[in-house]
């Protein structure tokens, strides 16, 4: 309990090293999984100690102080992380472990460092996210002109970025009806969903001016199954290129969904469901919501800094909730969810599937003629250009 760990501090700051340094490695064998613990009124007298100074302890102590410096938001630790962070030398892993420290305790310094690492290829893909927790209004313009040369997958992570603000949804879509973006982005389903979530009335009306008008599918399924019914007869079925099949599978289902062993387990495992049935795939893709469990609804949650979080719940307990949306993961604090007037935590659980509507508009006739048929297929067949 908090007495505890302040008469703790107190043995630690005046023990000498060995004794101070065994201390330190139990209360942080001890607060490991109790990330939201209050800091204890005198944990400045160990952290400037041995923190801000070093204090002749050693890598693994400072390492655990470090630690246990980030779970009582402890600035100290700021200095040491941006150094990480920074050091090209040093393993990916270590840098992006150093930057997800910095955003848990608030650096205010960090923002700047994050506009450097736009262009640090090691580190763009995990400081991409951590830009929509700065609400800050230079970020479209840092990120935007740099956004068409990145690579396929670092424009879908700036995008997502991009719509988890009103303000930056804006400038990016502005930006797409400029030429000054790639508009293809909003072929993604997910995005779409993402950016009608913001419930702003100048979005939706720059979404239907660049990509066209996006409804809730559910109310048009019927002509919608229909309307592919007729298309994917069998003789054009059996003209399907296969390997483009999971090509487009790659692209529109992996993040959640696995086949044959290629893919991810967060929503339902498809090798083994009704794949041959037309109408059972075509409903499950075009009207995700018509049928699914619980485990897998859409929450959304907003946290104190205006940002919006949405996923499906992947793990979750009295001090964090954790969300995956596709290929993305976020562990939030409970602590720093913003409350409702009637005082209770903003977490949505939404009526709707995790998985996006509208998944089939952006394709041609042949990409979901070559989706629906590998779906179908009995067995695994190879990617285009690869031996697997």
């Amino acid at each position: 309990d908090l007495a505890r760990l302040h008469s703790l501090c107190n043995h630690i700051a005046e023990a000498d090293v060995p004794m101070a340094e065994r201390m330190i490695s139990q209360m942080h064998f001890s607060l490991q999984s109790r990330p939201d613990t209050q800091m204890p009124t005198n944990w400045a007298k160990v952290s400037d100690r041995f923190l801000a100074t070093n204090g002749g302890v050693s890598e693994t102590t400072i390492d655990q102080l470090t630690s246990l410096a980030l779970a009582f938001g402890d600035l100290n630790a700021a200095p040491r992380l941006r150094s990480v962070m920074m050091d090209q030398n040093l393993s990916s892993e270590r840098r992006i472990a150093a930057l997800d420290g910095l955003v848990q305790v608030q650096d205010p310094h960090l923002l700047p460092l994050l506009f450097q690492l736009l262009d640090d290829d090691a580190l763009r893909s995990a400081a991409l996210p951590k830009l929509a927790v700065f609400n800050d209004a230079s970020t479209p313009s840092k990120l935007l002109p740099r956004i068409s040369n990145f690579s396929a997958a670092d424009q879908a992570i700036a995008a997502a970025t991009l719509a988890s603000r009103p303000a930056y949804a804006r400038a990016m879509l502005q930006a797409m009806l400029a030429g000054e973006a790639p508009r293809e982005l909003l072929n993604s389903a997910t995005l779409r969903q993402q950016l009608i979530q913001l419930n702003d009335t100048k979005v939706n009306a720059l979404i239907t001016s660049v990509w066209g008008r996006t409804t809730e599918i559910s109310e048009q399924s019927a002509q919608q199954i229909e309307k592919y019914k007729k298309l994917l007869t069998p003789e054009y079925l059996a003209s399907a290129d296969l390997g483009n099949g999971r090509q487009m599978y790659r692209q529109s289902c992996w993040a959640c969904h696995d086949l044959f062993g290629d893919g991810n387990a967060i929503g339902p495992g498809l090798t083994g469901s009704n794949r041959a049935d037309l109408d059972y795939i075509l409903s499950n893709i075009i009207d995700p919501s018509a049928e699914v469990g619980r485990e897998y609804l859409m929450t959304t949650v907003t946290m104190q800094d205006g940002r919006l979080v949405a996923g499906m719940v992947v793990d979750e307990n009295n001090h964090t909730i954790t969300l995956q949306g596709g290929s993305s993961r976020d562990s939030v604090r409970k602590s720093q969810i913003k409350n409702d007037a009637a005082g209770e935590p903003m977490i949505l659980r939404s009526e709707f599937s995790l998985m996006p509507i509208g998944q089939l508009q952006s394709m041609t006739d042949e990409q979901v003629r070559d989706l629906i048929a590998y779906l179908a297929s009995p067995n695994q067949v190879k990617l285009p250009g690869s031996q697997k």
